[in-house]
């Protein structure tokens, strides 16, 4: 997986810089060098800018890891994080739990379900003080040994959270990752970049990412968004770019605005983003022809996707 940065120091500038700004720079000759970029002015972990003096890229200007086997030494922003670690109580939900350096995940890999637990109920717990669908976390000495069960947000949000812990797992954080059973995790095998002609030979649930695109039909009855990744891939001798139709009724659920609003700036601006998607795919059949769709269920699919 590439871990892409927001910002970057120049070693060049003497400054922080965001990769826009860099790429600018590197046509107007202010910048002369792709890989003088660091994390931070004191970490010593190096970055390269993509599409350094190109005029005709494809994909968008972002900073990536200079050369592998890298390590954040005085770094800001890997202090800041442990700091945050240290600080915060240990965070437990249906979702995840945290404690210390492991992340408890709990998510069925095996059937691409976010929670073990169906829809929850709201309830309050002494031990995570879960007060209502944003839970807020107290400290309590007492602990409840009853089932805790949450509201759907959280399953979005722990999507989210997973995503984040992993990205600070692949720039460096001493981050191990485990089951509900205490079965060690492997996501750099559960994270799968839908790369150009990748096949996909493994459907089992998985968190695909790549960039996407948007369409969104509003001249219909029910107005919906035709969300496709895009590089075309293969899967079951079926060549095409996966992709799904949400309508946009049924993506209106609670936790979910956001998503659609930024799906309609992206339809509207045309632009490709950056797109994760946790599950397997399907073949789906069309006056013979034949696309590849994710394998959630009309009202599902919307909180089986984040946009960063």
């Amino acid at each position: 997986m590439t871990i892409t940065y927001p910002k970057a120091f120049s070693i060049e500038l003497n400054d922080v810089i965001e990769p826009d700004e860099a790429y600018e720079f590197s046509l107007q000759n202010k910048l002369h060098d792709k890989k003088a970029f660091k994390c931070s002015e004191r970490c010593g972990f190096l970055l390269t800018l993509t599409n350094f003096g190109n005029k005709n890229y494809i994909h968008a200007p972002h900073f990536t890891p200079g050369k592998r086997e890298q390590i954040h030494t005085n770094c800001d922003l890997m202090v800041r994080r442990k700091e945050r670690r240290d600080l915060a109580p240990s965070e437990k939900n249906r979702v995840f739990t945290r404690d210390k350096s492991n992340i408890k995940v709990d998510m069925d890999f095996t059937k691409g379900l976010l929670s073990k637990i169906a829809s929850g109920t709201h309830k309050t717990s002494s031990e995570t003080g879960v007060v209502n669908t944003k839970l807020k976390q107290t400290k309590s000495k007492k602990k409840s040994h009853s089932t805790e069960k949450s509201e759907t947000d959280t399953v979005l949000k722990s999507l989210k959270k997973l995503i984040d812990y992993y990205h600070d797992f692949k720039e460096g954080e001493l981050l191990t990752f485990s089951d509900m059973s205490n079965n060690p995790l492997n996501l750099d095998q559960i994270f799968t970049e839908l790369s150009p002609n990748f096949e996909i030979k493994d459907n089992s649930p998985k968190i695909y990412f790549g960039l996407a695109t948007v369409v969104f039909r509003d001249d219909v009855k029910r107005p919906y968004f035709n969300i496709k990744f895009k590089n075309e891939v293969s899967f079951e001798n079926v060549l095409g770019r996966p992709s799904k139709n949400i309508n946009e009724a049924d993506a209106n659920v609670q936790g979910s605005k956001n998503k659609v609003n930024r799906l309609k700036r992206f339809a509207k601006s045309k632009e490709e983003f950056l797109l994760y998607y946790f599950g397997g795919f399907k073949i789906h059949s069309y006056n013979e022809n034949f696309y590849i769709n994710f394998d959630k269920d009309y009202g599902e699919e919307i909180k089986y996707i984040f946009i960063p």
